[in-house]
């Protein structure tokens, strides 16, 4: 499993930076691109140093690191329907965690997990009159133990995320199929993401000098002028030439013809 690091987190918060200033910046080379689920989370820091969800978005399934910190730093600011959209003046009072999913593995029952070390995922149907359909949700390891919650405190609420509004019944949790994981987690401040900031900016300022194109001195100048005028006048000259023989032909061939 690949492991979270803050400059994941850093690139989340560049991603959200870009977008509202309109520009596009590749990730770090550092950071791998290998295959893995993720989820990003954005929380907002009020004065009184309490935090408050403002959007958690990701997927169980593999796909490429770079393009999934990129397309989920987005779809957590602005898709989780839960909340109201981010918006620019709220990025120095943000919060980013990247957390890296691995080791999955479907559970004997909704309660065979454990706190503090499992994220779970619920899957459920309930075909009847009241209400009917396939309900799923997911809460990060970290979930719980956050708000101390206990087990059955935990799958209460997951299934209500779920959106399903009937009664928790016991037939309703046997019938629930839970899928265990755990998570490498990082996070990251916006003073975080200001340091990084000056670093990426400075290597883009390395990288532009060392790949700017030599400059000429005077002399190597003057030289150079020297040198095209040269070839200029040979040019002329070759071109006078083949005008002369054109006009030699030309008279000559009109003479034969006259004869």
């Amino acid at each position: 499993m690949i492991q979270a690091t803050p400059d994941m987190c850093n690139y989340c918060f560049h991603v959200l930076h870009d977008h509202f200033h309109g520009q596009q910046s590749p990730p770090p080379p550092h950071i791998p691109n290998g295959e893995c689920a993720l989820f990003v989370t954005w929380k907002k820091y009020a004065k009184t140093k309490h935090e408050d969800l403002r959007g958690c978005k990701g997927t169980h399934g593999l796909q490429p690191l770079h393009e999934g910190l990129k397309r989920f730093a987005l779809c957590s600011a602005f898709e989780d329907t839960r909340f109201d959209p981010i918006v620019k003046k709220e990025i120095p009072d943000l919060e980013c965690s990247v957390s890296l999913l691995g080791c999955f593995e479907r559970a004997d029952n909704c309660y065979d997990w454990e706190l503090g070390v499992h994220g779970m995922k619920i899957e459920f149907s309930v075909p009847n009159k009241r209400s009917s359909g396939q309900y799923c949700a997911t809460f990060l390891p970290s979930v719980a133990v956050t708000q101390g919650w206990t087990k059955e405190k935990t799958i209460e609420r997951l299934v209500q995320k779920s959106g399903y509004e009937g009664p928790i019944t016991r037939e309703l949790l046997a019938a629930i199929q839970l899928t265990r994981f755990q998570a490498s987690v990082s996070e990251a401040l916006y003073n975080d993401f200001t340091e990084y900031y000056k670093r990426y900016q400075q290597q883009q300022q390395e990288h532009s000098t060392n790949h700017a194109p030599p400059q000429q001195s005077p002399n190597n100048n003057n030289n150079n002028q020297k040198g095209n005028n040269g070839k200029l006048a040979n040019l002329k000259s070759s071109f006078t030439g083949m005008f002369n023989n054109s006009t030699s032909a030309s008279t000559s061939t009109s003479s034969k013809s006259r004869r």
